[in-house]
């Protein structure tokens, strides 16, 4: 029977010290972290400035009071600018003291490395819906402290001079050294399949992040955001595992229990095009490309459903680490009226499509971490403008 889990932020509360929150390992849920993933940034760009219509903004504080309260004390920050397709691009440093609030807008941050049109940033350039932006991630690491979450992180797409700001939690990554690398030891229906990650076919491999930037991929000691992951926690989470020494197998894999196995994972981004001048874009960010063979084409199928719930089928070229879907150039158009249309979406991989697709659920796919945001906006006078950012739902079937 299939078994279709939502990744559900599920906090834990620690009555004793110091102890940092922690949830399911596995999911995005807001807790502290360690390190800071800024998925995407979008600046505005003309020939000479940045930033001047649309603005990314990072706020990140120190919550845990770890770091000291002076600069030879004070916790060391490491942050790196890639481009969509994960090219570093440049690095920065910083220091927070304990209970330290710090924001910067990315275009300040770009600054630092080259003025708004130079050639610097070209590798930064992309054009969405007929505008010029700069557009890429962060990633932040803390230099001084690898294992305890501290830090809490929020991102806001600003265009303060059209009356636009809205914000959204950046996602947290745990430290999970403890957390299960393996599958398990897969059971089907009471048969045993294999351990590994390529057996099952697709048993749940372990819920630590992969590394697909090492010369062969390896786990990290911090947890995953991918199919594999969710799948492995929720299950353990509900208690859906064995003690028992499957056929004989070491002991390091029988106290692991049964795993299940993925047989589809989904991103679920929501969309609203208030008049003629409403905007959404969705930014989908992959740990690594989907498709590094052919890296200029990736067509993902994606299922729309609109506020009569009416469903149809397209596929959406996803060729880039950090992939901007500008919806209004995606959706069906049936499914555009003009006036107030909303919906939602959901991309989908799955082993029940053909092994020859690209939408088929492999391994890699299993265990790629994914995220997903969605920008909605209208644009009128500033009194009249708004916009929402909002994190999408995953969600991962199981045999």
């Amino acid at each position: 029977m299939k078994k279709i889990f939502i990744a559900l932020s599920v906090l834990l509360a620690f009555a004793f010290g110091a102890i940092p929150s922690m949830a399911v390992e596995g999911t995005v849920d807001d807790v502290l972290t360690v390190d800071v993933t800024v998925p995407f940034f979008l600046i505005s760009r003309t020939a000479t400035t940045m930033g001047d219509t649309e603005n990314t903004l990072v706020a990140i504080n120190e919550l845990a009071g770890l770091a000291g309260p002076t600069a030879a004390t004070a916790h060391r920050f490491h942050g790196w600018v890639y481009d969509i397709n994960s090219n570093p691009i440049f690095d920065w440093r910083f220091t927070l003291t304990g209970f330290d609030a710090e924001q910067f807008y990315v275009s300040t941050i770009l600054a630092l490395f080259g003025p708004g049109g130079s050639a610097a940033l070209v590798p930064l350039e992309i054009t969405l819906n007929g505008q010029d932006y700069y557009a890429g991630y962060i990633e932040i690491t803390n230099d001084s402290n690898r294992t305890i979450g501290t830090l809490g992180a929020w991102v806001y797409q600003v265009a303060l001079a059209a009356g636009k700001a809205s914000a959204a939690k950046l996602p947290s990554r745990e430290w999970a050294l403890g957390a299960a690398v393996t599958d398990q030891g897969a059971v089907v229906d009471g048969v045993f399949v294999g351990v590994g990650p390529s057996v099952g076919p697709g048993a749940a491999y372990g819920q630590r992040q992969w590394d697909f930037n090492a010369g062969v991929p390896a786990t990290t000691n911090y947890e995953g955001w991918s199919a594999n992951a969710l799948a492995h926690s929720q299950e353990r989470a509900l208690g859906i595992v064995t003690t028992t020494n499957v056929l004989g197998l070491t002991p390091a894999f029988s106290v692991l229990g049964a795993s299940a196995i993925v047989d589809e994972w989904s991103l679920w981004p929501r969309y609203y095009l208030y008049d003629a001048t409403g905007e959404t874009f969705w930014f989908i960010w992959f740990n690594t490309r989907l498709n590094p063979v052919a890296p200029n084409a990736y067509p993902v199928h994606i299922d729309w459903w609109d506020e009569a719930e009416n469903t149809l089928s397209t596929t959406i070229q996803m060729p880039n680490e950090l992939n901007i879907v500008d919806v209004r150039a995606e959706v069906p158009i049936s499914h555009i009226t003009g006036t107030n249309d909303f919906g939602f979406a959901r991309f989908r991989w799955g082993i029940t499509v053909p092994a020859s697709t690209p939408q088929a659920l492999t391994d890699d796919i299993r265990a790629t971490d994914m995220i997903v945001y969605s920008y909605q906006m209208a644009t009128g006078a500033a009194n009249e403008s708004w916009n929402v950012l909002e994190r999408g739902y995953t969600t991962v079937g199981t045999l």
